[in-house]
């Protein structure tokens, strides 16, 4: 905790984005076809993360599954891994792909 740095950010106010979560696609093609139309790939992962941060406290707080806290977890850090490639010349379409197909693992 001692070298923990909280970074605010903006957090968009619920029912204000039409964005949908990560986890809440049927399947791995839907997700796919939804990567391939985002504009801003950044600013996609930031909401993921935000939605996914939500969702967990919720599951944390009123959950017994802790297989699906678990779940939610780790695709957060899937979209932080993510989101570290895109600076690191990684194409983001690459990048946003590579967090889908390491979804199911």
């Amino acid at each position: 905790l001692s070298r923990v740095v909280v970074v605010e950010g903006e957090k968009p106010q619920k029912g204000q984005t039409d964005i949908k979560s990560i986890l809440d696609f049927e399947s791995e093609v839907d997700l796919l076809l939804e990567v391939s139309n985002i504009k801003n790939p950044k600013e996609w992962l930031d909401n993921q993360m935000i939605m996914l941060t939500e969702k967990l406290e919720v599951e944390v707080k009123h959950s017994k599954d802790r297989g699906e806290v678990k779940r939610i977890a780790k695709t957060i850090k899937l979209c932080a891994e993510a989101k570290k490639m895109i600076p690191a010349n990684v194409k983001p379409k690459f990048a946003l792909a590579n967090l889908i197909f390491n979804l199911e693992e």
